[in-house]
């Protein structure tokens, strides 16, 4: 599930779903999202959950933005579950968390989502290229403002299955790593930049 992190109190909230595979080249044959507001007990949303169950309501593509009336109490902290079943019967499912700020918060906070997958495999003979969605929204008009804003990348190296020895080397190699790109929403490398067998992290402010 793409989304953000945080949203203001008046904005919409849009679940992307669209990076999702495995639906084995035909249309996903059921779909499911649940919500809850998370706490010390997570507590179900039931004007959430009807929205996502009305088909006249939500669709999962293109995705339908939940409207900010529905993301109740503001200030609280809410869990998006997906469920994506395919023809064959077998399902996959993932969560987002997502923040809203309180009505009286006067903070500005860019909404930044990664474009695609959580998750992707890659040889190190593929070039790396991630986009991000970035914007501020205006509780005026409802607007997104994409002027402004300033993209700061951080790669980190997360685990490393070779040698021990090159763990330490790698990781600050990867710490120092700089996107190729001119666009700053976007984050590139060439091929070989990164080595095998590891896993990365990449992270958008």
């Amino acid at each position: 599930i793409a989304a953000p992190a945080t949203i203001a109190a008046c904005q919409s909230l849009t679940l992307d779903l669209s990076a999702s595979t495995g639906a084995a080249g035909r249309p996903w044959a059921s779909f499911a999202v649940s919500a809850s507001v998370l706490g010390a007990k997570a507590t179900p949303v039931a004007a959430l959950d009807a929205f996502f169950a009305n088909a006249s309501l939500f669709a999962l593509s293109p995705p339908t933005a939940v409207p900010a009336a529905l993301l109740v109490p503001k200030g609280g902290q809410f869990a998006f579950t997906a469920t994506l079943c395919n023809f064959l019967g077998a399902c996959g499912s993932a969560t987002a968390t997502v923040a809203v700020l309180a009505e009286d918060d006067a903070r500005v906070v860019p909404t930044v989502t990664l474009l695609g997958a959580a998750a992707v495999a890659l040889t190190p003979a593929q070039p790396v290229a991630v986009q991000v969605d970035a914007f501020v929204a205006s509780c005026a008009s409802g607007a997104k403002l994409y002027g402004g804003l300033a993209v700061d990348w951080e790669l980190r190296l997360r685990s490393y299955s070779g040698r021990a020895a090159n763990a330490t080397q790698l990781a600050q190699r990867a710490r120092r790593l700089v996107s190729t790109s001119a666009n700053a929403a976007v984050f590139r490398l060439p091929a070989f930049a990164l080595a095998a067998p590891a896993v990365y992290a990449l992270t958008a402010r």
